[in-house]
């Protein structure tokens, strides 16, 4: 019968919900952990502490108030969860999202061209519409962004390169040594996960 169908089906729910729950409390431990951690104790946005929330894909922790302005911009440019109610379902490779990326990653990338840097935020004083529009300048738009994948592959590929260059004239550099130039400096690898692609509940 139709009731007992409903049973069922309510049974089987039960039984899932039951059997994702350690995930669940291990990966709810992980963000709060995150949260706290050096860097993401405070919001990613305007800087104040509590950040107990987040917005994917890009992996920065918020405030309660900043991330009422990513809900406000749209769900195709940030997904916000909650992270210290314990009221939103969090995937694990959601939460990869924010462990390989986080508050000083993402400002780096994302607010790399502005003029105050890293540290750059709303302006005192600042009406919503202005927390609006730099929030979509940051996220959406990319205004101040620098290609951190872009200038870590021309990186790799110049390495590779030198790397090459080495080994070809391998005797040479060895039978003259005063001849030899330093190696470039390549950059340090930075997060790449800036770009991946999360679950939605």
């Amino acid at each position: 019968s139709q009731s007992q169908s409903q049973s069922q089906s309510q049974s089987q729910s039960q039984s899932l919900t039951l059997a994702l729950t350690p995930t669940l409390r291990a990966t709810h431990a992980r963000l709060k952990r995150l949260c706290r951690a050096r860097g993401n104790a405070r919001c990613g946005d305007c800087r104040t502490a509590h950040a107990g929330w987040a917005a994917l894909p890009h992996g920065v922790f918020l405030c309660i108030d900043c991330a009422q302005l990513h809900r406000g911009i749209g769900r195709h440019v940030s997904q916000v969860k909650a992270i210290n109610t314990g009221t939103y379902l969090w995937y694990p490779d959601e939460a990869e999202v924010m462990a390989a990326c986080g508050n000083g990653a993402v400002n780096r990338e994302l607010l790399a061209r502005h003029p105050a840097g890293a540290g750059a935020t709303f302006a005192p004083g600042a009406s919503l519409a202005e927390k609006k529009a730099f929030v979509k300048d940051k996220y959406e738009h990319r205004r101040w962004a620098v290609d951190i994948r872009g200038l870590e592959e021309a990186a790799a590929a110049a390495a590779s390169e030198h790397s090459s260059d080495e080994e070809e004239e391998g005797p040479t550099a060895a039978a003259a040594p005063l001849q030899m130039q330093a190696s470039p400096v390549v950059p340090s690898a930075a997060p790449a996960a800036r770009q991946r692609t999360v679950k939605v509940p």
